[in-house]
């Protein structure tokens, strides 16, 4: 399975959040409905010198309202930030922050769009 599929499982396991719902993986945002996140892998992925993959993961919280967005994409973070090990997500050693959550822009449909970028270091 793929990482990013695996961080989506992960997520809907600790949040109200559900896969296909308001949790969708990789692409643009074009037609992601308002109240949900995308998770997607972004440029910076790297293998390092120990040999772990150190792979770049991007979340974006989109929303109609702005503490609505602000209050998604924290929720995402507050799960991944800086942890050691995730259940379910197998030979992840630990996800560092790249960017605390924060405001990008709006979109075309007027959602407001909070970002927030790891990497995730894995085997």
């Amino acid at each position: 399975m793929s990482l990013v599929q695996d961080i989506a499982d992960y997520i809907e396991s600790k949040t109200s959040l559900v896969v296909d719902v308001n949790i969708f993986i990789g692409g643009e945002t074009v037609d992601t409905p308002s109240g949900s996140i995308v998770i997607r892998e972004f440029a910076g992925s790297t293998e390092n010198e120990s040999g772990l993959e150190d792979r770049a993961i991007q979340i974006l919280a989109l929303d109609l309202g702005y503490i609505n967005a602000e209050t998604l994409i924290n929720t995402a973070y507050a799960l991944l930030a800086n942890k050691p090990g995730f259940d379910g997500i197998d030979n992840i050693f630990y996800a560092t922050v790249i960017s605390m959550p924060g405001f990008v822009d709006r979109d075309a449909r007027g959602n407001f769009v909070f970002s927030t970028s790891f990497i995730f270091r894995k085997s």
